[in-house]
């Protein structure tokens, strides 16, 4: 007896996820996943999340930092109200539908670990998008 289209369907969706994800860096926003590199070496850490965006150097401290930003898109759909609008055959205005603008928001969350003597000693998370 043939298995039905959607289940082999999902079993292939689900093997395609999973390899996906299985190349992904662990997620930066993940406290716990951040908690875990408190105590491990810098080699560690970059192997882990890849070469930083920056790193500096002060009082015997290095700061490696990773950045993120991602812009959503919204649009805000059609509406009615008082327009104006042009052509071949002369100007006007008045009331009709129309579609209104949309609007961005960027997000961006900068990671930077503090580390010591080669060993991450703490982290911290800022932007609106962490």
């Amino acid at each position: 007896m043939e298995k039905p289209f959607l289940s082999r369907r999902a079993g292939v969706g689900l093997a395609l996820a999973l390899l996906a994800s299985a190349c992904a860096a662990p997620a930066l926003q993940n406290a716990q996943v951040l908690n875990s590199m408190v105590g491990q070496s810098e080699l560690k850490l970059i192997e882990t999340f890849g070469v930083p965006n920056s790193s500096y150097q002060v009082g015997g401290h290095t700061f490696l930092a990773y950045s993120a930003t991602i812009t959503d898109y919204t649009s805000d759909g059609p509406g009615w109200g008082w327009g104006w609008g042009g052509g071949p055959w002369g100007y006007w205005d008045g009331p009709g539908w129309g579609w209104s603008g949309g609007y961005a928001t960027t997000y961006s969350c900068s990671t930077t670990f503090d580390i010591t003597n080669n060993i991450v000693i703490s982290w911290k998370m800022r932007g609106n998008g962490c």
